[in-house]
């Protein structure tokens, strides 16, 4: 990013000469104080990037749906990158985003006041400026003009060199993101900087390098700054079941029987609910009718239902997954990786149960490993076993089944 920042701040300009940042429609009011979020400890900003220069295409579904996921999932505000170049945005995103109710962040190469005039028109909440773009002067006037239009400044700096020049601005929060900064800027450096503003500015912080899973997550708040998530979060296939991973371990219940089952299994906190078919010589095996009825109540009470069997005939599965219309299959094998395109067509979800020995798949949204290799024991997991196909699952969701 360092090293093409010139070619997107004279991209950004080109825009705003096009007139990429006028004002249509009716003006909006904020959604809020992005600020009071990041003061109150331990929030979760989103980020909506259609595309990434090292990722491509990132969204490949409506902006509103995914939107509406990050709001299910528990965001606490909203970043919408509104650059054209890179990120393939808009400030059509910031109008979209509004809808959820949540404080929001026009994330762009800010260059001049028409963008601020943009951001206040579609009710973002505070505006990114780049420290490494603008310097001492330029950056001031650029946070005293947003403060004129009611707008809050998040200054992201990428090193503590940064940080020095920046120290006495009227920014009200910053941002820490080292992909800007020298090469080999790591999570521990980028960590260390974080606890080193946060304790001049506590309450201010936001770490906006690349956070995935709930270890990073939880490392930014120890350090007391607020974490963003993007690229991970846009590659779930599940946004808001993979926002919920970030704060807390996901639980899934199976053996569902009854509609009672399925409440209980709701009021004690669970994700995901099971329900087993092809099984026959299970007692908590169901029909396909039983199952629909089921996994209907379990979406209407929020949770994920989960299509559970042992059977190795895809054309069935398929059946069944049309029938039920589960969110995820969970299969007991790996399986080819046109099983996973076949169902994902459905669409369904496939997760994998693993046992430690096994090798694991490249496609899937997850997987399930197995305690020992009865995995109906109820006896406790070795987590020694289970960590090489954590590390392996590469983000995806991972359950252990006990």
């Amino acid at each position: 990013m360092k090293a093409h920042l010139a070619t997107f701040l004279d991209a950004a300009r080109k825009r705003v000469e096009a007139g990429a940042y006028r004002l249509e429609g009716p003006a909006l009011e904020s959604n809020g104080s992005l600020a009071a979020v990041v003061r109150r400890g331990g929030a979760l900003l989103t980020e909506m990037k259609p595309a990434s220069p090292t990722e491509g295409r990132l969204l490949r579904r409506p902006a509103r749906e995914v939107l509406h996921e990050f709001m299910q999932g528990g965001a606490d505000a909203l970043s919408l990158h509104t650059d054209a170049d890179p990120f393939d945005g808009s400030p059509a995103l910031l109008r979209e985003a509004h809808a959820t109710g949540l404080p929001t962040l026009m994330s762009d190469f800010i260059v001049g006041e028409a963008q601020l005039d943009c951001a206040r028109h579609n009710g973002a909440s505070a505006v990114l400026l780049i420290e490494r773009a603008l310097g001492g002067e330029r950056r001031e006037a650029l946070v005293a003009a947003a403060h004129a239009r009611g707008l809050e400044v998040l200054l992201e700096i990428s090193d503590a060199a940064e940080w020095q020049a920046a120290r006495g601005s009227k920014a009200d929060l910053v941002g820490v993101n080292t992909h800007g900064g020298e090469p080999g800027a790591g999570l521990a450096a980028a960590t260390i900087l974080l606890g080193h503003i946060a304790q001049e500015r506590p309450g201010t912080v936001v770490a906006l390098f690349d956070l995935n899973d709930r270890a990073g997550v939880r490392l930014a708040h120890a350090a007391g700054a607020a974490a963003l998530v993007g690229t991970a979060l846009l590659k779930s296939p599940d946004a808001a079941l993979f926002l919920r991973s970030l704060r807390r371990p996901l639980a899934t219940i199976c053996g569902m029987r009854t509609a009672s089952d399925v409440a209980t299994a709701a009021e004690a906190g669970a994700d995901l609910v099971g329900l087993e078919l092809g099984s026959p010589n299970s007692p908590r095996n169901l029909n396909t009718l039983e199952a629909q009825r089921l996994a209907d109540q379990a979406r209407v009470l929020g949770l994920r239902p989960v299509l559970v069997t042992h059977s190795t005939d895809l054309a069935t599965i398929r059946e069944w997954c049309r029938f039920v219309r589960p969110d995820y299959v969970h299969l007991h094998r790996p399986a080819p990786p046109e099983w996973v395109h076949s169902l994902a067509a459905i669409p369904v979800h496939v997760l994998f149960g693993l046992r430690p020995d096994d090798e694991v798949p490249a496609e899937g949204a997850g997987l399930v490993i197995d305690a020992l290799a009865d995995s109906q024991s109820g006896l406790p997991h070795d987590g020694g076993t289970s960590r090489p196909l954590v590390e392996a699952a590469g983000g995806r969701f991972t359950f252990i089944e006990g």
